[in-house]
């Protein structure tokens, strides 16, 4: 069995693929930087552990999910400052609070899943169907290594920025969980607002009596108050159900045809790239570019093209004389 040997540089040589970059030995006589620079280095090229921890294991969130999380309170709330103290009978108020406080809770706890759990492919299988240069490790077909998480991920769909996290094989079914969960509470709460909203301008006299009572209103509001405050919540769901119902919808067409978001980003764009290559004719560029998607698209499938010019089938290693270079990059064999 044949394997690449590395050059010289901030590690030793090796020859084993599935090595990973944290076992490899640290040559202190291949390197002349000062320590600090050389563990910001080594930092940055270390994977994240998920959406909530970085490499290190501290605290790592970004501004998007913290603007989920706020988006999300604050249509919580809504339920429960706005709607809810409006409804008249007591124990139907009581009985929608708590299956409102049921949902909501499982939906969190979807979102702290898909977030925390490591989608990483971490079955380092000599018979896999992919070497990883990045991760220089085999791995399985339907893998891909994330940019933005510095690892490959098993059964890859898309690195979300509202998680902070990839999704793939571990975590889909609670991505998809908390997306079928926020669409019904965001429905709900749209129907429930505007028959609300409806009633109070009907109905006037009553209007007044309900928010005159301290018992369910914290604050005193008026009737044109709480109408503008009822109004301004039911655009946020509106903008919330856009959102998240035009995601769910998405979801629903990948699942019905069997592919994932990355296979179907990359379908479009050998698509665009075919009528172009047809427009401005053959041998082109974008006829290179087509032949270059139909690769991706067969590596997505589970084909030995290289996929995404990192992960690659089992071929020979840089240095043999048989390199085969496809897309810029080259790939091991064993």
């Amino acid at each position: 069995a044949r394997g690449r040997v590395k050059t010289k540089g901030f590690f030793e040589p090796t020859t084993s693929h599935s090595r990973s970059r944290a076992a490899r030995p640290f040559s202190q006589d291949n390197v002349a930087i000062l320590p600090s620079v050389l563990e910001a280095r080594l930092a940055a090229m270390a994977p994240r552990v998920n959406g909530f921890r970085d490499a290190d294991g501290r605290l790592s969130m970004n501004a998007h999910q913290w603007l989920g999380i706020c988006a999300y309170a604050s249509l919580v709330l809504g339920f429960y400052l706005l709607q809810a103290p409006a409804l008249e009978d007591s124990t139907t108020r009581l009985a929608l609070e708590i299956c409102y406080g049921a949902i909501a809770l499982v939906a969190a706890c979807a979102f702290v899943k898909a977030a925390a759990v490591d989608p990483v492919d971490d079955d380092d299988d000599d018979e896999a169907g992919l070497f990883c240069q990045p991760c220089d490790r085999n791995v399985h077909a339907g893998s891909k290594h994330c940019r933005a998480c510095d690892k490959c991920v098993a059964h890859f769909d898309h690195h979300c920025e509202w998680l902070n996290n990839c999704v793939g094989a571990r975590n889909y079914h609670s991505f998809f969980a908390l997306v079928v969960l926020v669409l019904w509470q965001v429905s709900a709460q749209l129907c429930a607002g505007a028959w609300l909203l409806a009633w109070v301008t009907r109905n006037p006299a009553r209007a007044d009596a309900l928010l005159d009572d301290d018992a369910r209103f914290s604050s005193r509001v008026t009737r044109l108050e709480f109408q503008a405050a009822l109004a301004a919540y039911l655009l946020v769901c509106v903008c919330l159900g856009y959102l998240v119902g035009d995601l769910f919808a998405f979801h629903v067409l990948l699942i019905r045809r069997g592919m994932t978001t990355y296979e179907y980003i990359v379908s479009r764009r050998e698509a665009v790239d075919d009528a172009r290559g047809e427009r401005d004719g053959a041998g082109g560029r974008n006829s290179r570019n087509s032949a270059r998607r139909r690769a991706d698209w067969k590596a997505a499938k589970g084909g030995d093209a290289l996929r995404c010019g990192w992960c690659a089938g089992n071929r020979v290693g840089v240095g043999d004389e048989d390199d085969e270079d496809v897309g810029g990059s080259s790939t091991g064999s064993r």
